[in-house]
């Protein structure tokens, strides 16, 4: 999953807001109260909370109030080190997905050892029974099991790496990715 440009301000936004909200020693809702008093009627605690996380974006009038409360400019919300942000939250969504991506591998690896400990025992069930109905479903167990303790973890992972590099490489030869990318930087 690939986190655009404008969601990366987002997040930065909110990390910036949730900053500036605890150097001032201010609650959410208390927040929520003052951009309430200030006009923002329609704020409540789960949409700020939204918004520090930078998972709803910031309305122009909401990030106008916000900064006369903090008596900050949106401007300085918002480029304060702006092209390094995008790229340390770039990092960090990186390794954050490096970190899922492990712990999948790991899975994968723990459900291909389980599997091969348990078919002896498939293949005993199948030698138990005579019932051609049984034997189907076993029989059909065994080769799906077979089948996924067979997949080369390594090999996979390089054919991916050779997908997705092939792919990002078509977008930047295409029109339509040279325009995205120059719209990104």
């Amino acid at each position: 999953m690939t986190t655009d440009r404008t969601e990366l301000l987002d997040i930065r936004y909110g990390e910036r807001l949730r900053a500036l909200r605890e150097q001032k020693g201010m609650t959410q809702a208390e927040l929520v109260d003052r951009l309430k008093a200030a006009g923002v009627g329609y704020m409540n605690a789960s949409t700020l909370s939204r918004i520090e996380a930078g998972t709803r974006p910031v309305r122009l009038v909401e990030a106008q109030f916000i900064g006369h409360i903090f008596a900050v400019s949106l401007e300085s919300m918002m480029s304060e080190l702006e092209a390094l942000s995008f790229y340390e939250l770039s990092a960090r969504r990186g390794r954050e997905a490096f970190v899922r991506f492990r712990k999948s591998v790991a899975d994968v690896v723990q459900w291909k050892l389980d599997l091969s400990a348990h078919l002896p025992h498939l293949r005993s069930l199948l030698d138990e029974t005579d019932e051609p109905a049984v034997r189907t479903v076993i029989e059909e167990t065994i080769q799906n099991v077979e089948s996924f303790i067979e997949i080369d973890l390594e090999d996979e992972l390089r054919g991916l790496d050779k997908e997705v590099r092939e792919t990002h490489e078509r977008q930047d030869t295409s029109t339509a990715g040279r325009f995205l990318n120059s719209t990104r930087r």
